[in-house]
Order: structure tokens, then C-alpha cells, then sequence
């Protein structure tokens, strides 16, 4: 079977991704076939201390329309590219304003299965469902997002390296869509696990958006809806 025909211009994606284990990074996004292909370009950063900051400083120097923000233990599927060009196409035929896209996000629905929308492979197991349209959501995971470039800044008084996505969506001014567009994320932390990292950036986010209940994220209902911090699995 041939390739599918390029469906958007050359040299229009640029993947950064923050590195702090090499084997992770060469098992997982080192090998994603749009990067391989060359379609997308790849900027890799190591020694990071702050992923928010990394990415902010990183996409200054980004030279394409769009970026994307992938984690090292995650691999693009061949042709992912032409899934998120064309669910941007889809977008922006409907009229639809957006900032930040993702493979799987989630809106409040009193639990984390009822919210999620869209779908990814964790460890081989599929999370979600997969998505007929491109869907508004009130959060994305942050494993891998897609923005226009210069479109989405990362707030750098996060504590950690968690939940950085869920706050630029809760942004006033970003229109946040999952799309048909999974990845594989071979995450080597378990699924049902709230690590003291993830409870600093919990506080954190609790404290900015406390106004916005309620809060659901793709892997645990955050604030219920009289603006109690939650954090419930």
C-alpha cells in the first residue's frame, strides 16, 4: 500500500521534547515514524529543571506554525501528522477557534471514564474512546499537546512538572479540543498514583483557578463543584 499524499505544508510541525532518560527517549519518541520520516521537525531538550520553562524557552526558537509538546515516553504513530492536520482542517471549516489540541482530555462528568474524551494507549491499554469530531474539553493530558506556535505561553510558577496543560486550558483565552488523534504513552508511572509532585502542582492549580469549579483532568476529578479540592481518582 503507498503513503497517503502530504495533506499540509512541509516543515509545518516542530515536536520539542524534554529528556531526562535516554532509554526512555529512544524506546518511545525516538522512534515515532513522522520524525523519522522527516515530516516533523525535532527539538530535543536535556537537563531540564522546569518542563513549563523548557517548553517557553524552546518555542521561542521554533521556526514552523505549529509545535508540538511531547513527553519522551511517548510515541507518534506512523501518519499521526496527517490526523492533526486534518482535524485542524475540521476545526477551522466549522468556524471553530482553537489554542491547544490533544489526543485525550476530559470535561466535568463526576468521574474520570464518564469525562474522558478521545483516546490514547497507556502501556497498550486504551484510555477512552475514540472521537467521530474534534471535541471541546476543559482540560488536556499534558503527554502531548499541539498549539500554534507563540499561541500558548506555560505558566512558570508551577511548583512541578504536573498539571501545567490543565492550567494554560483553564486560560480565559484558550479553546482547548481533543482530536482523532492517539498516541502511544508508555508511562513507567502507575496509572492510579498521585505522587507528592503532582500534589504540589494540585495545590497550585486549586489556588489559581479555586473561581472555576468544577475540574476534571484525565486522571482525577480535581475540584468538585462547590470549588473543594478533590483529587479524586
Amino acid at each position: 500500500m503507498s503513503d497517503p499524499p502530504p495533506v499540509y505544508p512541509p516543515d509545518a510541525f516542530t515536536v520539542i521534547t524534554c529528556v531526562n532518560n535516554e532509554e526512555v527517549y529512544q524506546a518511545n519518541m525516538a522512534r515515532s515514524e513522522p520524525i523519522l520520516s522527516g515530516r516533523m521537525k525535532h527539538r530535543v531538550i536535556r537537563g531540564v529543571k522546569a518542563v513549563p520553562a523548557a517548553y517557553n524557552e524552546a518555542t521561542a526558537l521554533v521556526d514552523t506554525p505549529y509545535v508540538v509538546y511531547a513527553h519522551q515516553d511517548v510515541v507518534l504513530p506512523k501518519f499521526w501528522d496527517h490526523r492533526v492536520h486534518g482535524a485542524m482542517r475540521i476545526l477551522e471549516a466549522a468556524g471553530n477557534d482553537w489554542s491547544l489540541l490533544g489526543p485525550i482530555g476530559a470535561v466535568p462528568a463526576g468521574s474520570v471514564p464518564k469525562g474522558i474524551r478521545g483516546f490514547l494507549r497507556m502501556n497498550g491499554e486504551k484510555l477512552g474512546a475514540a472521537l467521530e469530531a474534534p471535541c471541546k474539553v476543559q482540560t488536556l493530558d499534558e503527554c502531548c499537546l499541539i498549539a500554534r506556535t507563540g499561541d500558548v505561553v506555560f505558566s512558570e510558577s508551577n511548583p512541578s512538572y504536573h498539571l501545567f496543560a490543565a492550567d494554560a486550558c483553564l486560560g480565559h483565552f484558550v479553546s482547548p479540543y481533543a482530536i482523532d488523534a492517539p498516541v502511544d504513552h508508555n508511562t513507567t508511572r502507575p496509572k492510579e498514583q498521585l505522587d507528592l509532585a503532582f500534589l504540589m502542582s494540585a495545590g497550585w492549580l486549586w489556588g489559581r483557578w479555586s473561581d472555576r469549579p468544577p475540574i476534571q483532568t484525565t486522571c482525577c476529578r480535581m475540584m468538585d463543584d462547590d470549588g473543594t479540592l478533590l483529587l479524586e481518582i
